[in-house]
């Protein structure tokens, strides 16, 4: 068995999120690592990637038309060639 001594800071952190969790400090640290260890490990080239890739996916979402009802208007005048009428 290897000894690890965690002092400071980090000790306490570790002991208040075991204390909210009600599990010893070596129960929340194995969770953690098994958490961690279940996460892929992208090299630098993976993470660029995948950054452009969330990027162009975004693109597809920018328009200059935010309104709904602008967009709705211009239906109705392209079906119905009716002019908005705010009239009472």
């Amino acid at each position: 068995m290897t000894q690890v001594v965690i002092e400071g800071e980090l000790a306490e952190r570790l002991q208040k999120l075991a204390a909210d969790e009600q599990i010893a400090v070596e129960a929340l640290l194995e969770r953690l690592l098994n958490f961690r260890t279940q996460q892929p490990v992208l090299t630098d080239e993976e993470k660029q990637a995948q950054l452009e890739s969330r990027r162009a996916a975004a693109g597809v979402f920018k328009d200059d038309v935010t309104d709904m009802s602008v967009t709705v208007r211009e239906t109705l005048q392209k079906r119905f060639g009716v002019e908005r009428d705010d009239s009472p």
